[in-house]
């Protein structure tokens, strides 16, 4: 048997990884079966479950036919999606006429593969298991009011760069001639893709991609966006320097759109999809030969442009900002999303909840605006910090970085990293001991025979700043706040988070959640998010059937962008009043 924990991280089937355990390690046994957990089952669609389910029968699209008499797992989901877009775009949709429409098939595969467990469920079992009480989220809507001589976000994003040129030399290397011809070709119904025009579309799918990241960068700090868009400068300096190379001596370079701005991103998995094949290089003679090097250099230099108008508006607030930091403890700042941060922080060590608590997460999607959020933190007079990612960890009282984060976490939830979940010879005075009294005695105990943990006890760290590498499978829960910097643009990761605190165990009566979102209302946030993608010509973020023909299935992804923006108001605006997604007396059901 093969269990997998966080399954959900499974539910893409074209995935290397989703491969991989299905050819190399499910099939290659002829007897396995496969156990899988997860407290997010859907991410984006129906199909991430259907993957999954696939994982116990080695992938096979037939192989519940047996077993349940579902003859194809593939096509039952395919009309339970349809039934699914349909229903969510009626006027006033209800589950129960959802229901009505999905084939019986799909409730055959439902009810006999999946168990939920509720929190209900688990709160009426055994006594002694109670969760914390979860407070309303307290949700703050600000970004800096001017950044540079920008007065507003949607002001510094009328001037991004036009084209990303940069990121798309396959287009540069087709002739007029060319274009006229194939596009004849289409209109005569011949529909066969040059390799040229793939990889067109591979980087027009990609400047996408790229602009989609830089509003998420936006969104997450101003820092983030400053370093994504040196990075993309570079980039296209980089273009034109090899350009003004090649007409001084013609030597035959090579251009591509390899990038190392997305990192651990989402939408990383996303171009990954989308770009299925080795891609081809250009070179800059085929650009030359199809008479368009003088166009390329000059879309160039107009994405140059902008790109140093951002960059230098950066760099203007950053000088701001370093002048701030002279002062000592000065805790006001042009960055209003760091000042209000940095008064939650206050209020919370004010507010004395929790016998006095000061232990709170920040989370955030991006490692340079966790590195930002600590090194502004520090400078403005507060310790006991940490920062945490998938790359590395520090603390303020330290200038080493750490790969392994397990000993920060320990100093910042020693009641449950090394109380509750080691091992100790320790036996408290008396079994009717509080958890409490259990512990302090622990402590004294610790403090003779094991001179290194009484250490990390007696230097504590407080504030933890983390990326979403400890958002899963972690026991934080000796704090009772967990902060979002920035919102996830997929709303389970918010839960996922939250659920770091929110656990059996916790020593905390109540816990509570502080979202930051990036304007006024979270309605003008998404008509926002709508104009980059009609702007832009944005593909959907999260797409459940993934093809290479671009150019057949661009209008399909335009369709379902409505539909996409629906589901994510629905589940963001939610967040607004609740961190409530799985409890009650009901299994996890699609309308969750």
């Amino acid at each position: 048997m093969i269990v997998i924990d966080e399954s959900h991280n499974l539910r893409n089937d074209k995935s290397k990884r989703y491969k991989f355990l299905v050819e190399e390690i499910l099939k290659k046994n002829e007897d396995v079966k496969v156990l899988m957990l997860s407290a997010t089952p859907i991410n984006n669609s129906l199909n991430d479950i259907r993957n999954q389910f696939k994982l116990m029968v080695k992938g096979d699209v037939h192989g519940f036919q047996e077993s349940l008499g579902v003859r194809n797992i593939d096509y039952t989901f395919r009309s339970a999606q349809k039934s699914f877009n349909e229903w969510r775009e009626e006027q006033d949709p209800k589950i129960g006429e959802f229901i009505k429409k999905l084939p019986a098939n799909f409730f055959t595969l439902t009810d006999a593969l999946t168990v939920a467990r509720t929190r209900s469920m688990i709160e009426g079992q055994q006594t002694g298991l109670v969760f914390p009480k979860k407070n309303k989220p307290d949700n703050i809507f600000v970004t800096p009011k001017e950044l540079g001589n920008f007065e507003s976000f949607e002001e510094l994003f009328e001037h991004f760069p036009p084209m990303l040129s940069g990121y798309q030399p396959a287009f540069y290397a087709e002739s007029i001639e060319e274009k006229q011809i194939r596009q004849k070709a289409k209109q005569e119904g011949k529909v066969e893709i040059s390799v040229i025009e793939d990889e067109v579309q591979r980087d027009r799918f990609l400047v996408k991609m790229m602009y989609i990241l830089m509003v998420k960068r936006l969104e997450s700090s101003w820092f983030s966006f400053q370093s994504t868009v040196k990075k993309i400068l570079d980039h296209h300096q980089n273009a034109l320097n090899r350009i003004k190379a090649y007409e001084n001596n013609k030597k035959n370079a090579e251009l591509n759109n390899e990038i190392d701005v997305f990192g651990e991103d989402d939408l990383k998995d996303e171009i990954e999809e989308f770009t299925l094949g080795k891609k081809r290089k250009i070179k800059l003679s085929d650009i030359d030969n199809a008479g368009n090097l003088k166009w390329y250099k000059k879309d160039l230099k107009k994405d140059i442009e902008a790109l140093d108008n951002l960059l230098g508006n950066m760099n203007r607030f950053a000088k701001d900002l370093e002048k701030e930091t002279v002062k000592p403890n000065n805790h006001k700042s042009a960055d209003d999303k760091l000042q209000a941060l940095i008064e939650k922080i206050i209020a919370k060590r004010k507010s004395r909840a929790n016998n006095n608590n000061q232990k709170l997460v920040i989370f955030t999607v991006y490692r340079d605006t966790a590195e930002y959020l600590f090194k502004q933190l520090k400078l403005r007079g507060f310790s006991k910090i940490a920062v945490v990612s998938g790359t590395g960890s520090k603390t303020d009282d330290s200038n080493i970085e750490h790969k392994d984060f397990e000993p920060i976490l320990e100093r910042f939830a020693p009641y449950t990293k090394l109380f509750k979940e080691k091992e100790w010879k320790f036996e408290p005075s008396s079994e009717s001991l509080s958890e409490k009294q259990q512990y302090e005695e622990w402590i004294s105990w610790i403090a003779t025979n094991d001179e290194r943990t009484y250490n990390k006890i007696q230097n504590p760290i407080d504030i933890l700043i983390a990326t979403d590498a400890l958002s899963e499978g972690q026991n934080l829960q000796d704090a009772d706040m967990v902060v979002n910097s920035d919102i996830h643009w997929n709303p389970v990761r918010i839960i996922q988070r939250m659920g770091r605190i929110d656990r059996l165990g916790s020593p905390n009566n109540e816990i509570f959640g502080i979202n930051f979102w990036p304007s006024n209302n979270i309605n003008s946030y998404l008509n926002l998010q709508g104009r980059i993608e009609q702007r832009m010509a944005a593909m959907k973020l999260a797409g459940s059937e993934v093809h290479l023909e671009f150019s057949d299935t661009f209008k399909e992804m335009a369709d379902d962008e409505n539909l996409e923006n629906k589901m994510k108001a629905k589940m963001l605006k939610q967040m607004e009043t609740t961190f409530e997604d799985l409890d009650g007396e009901k299994s996890f059901g699609f309308d969750d």
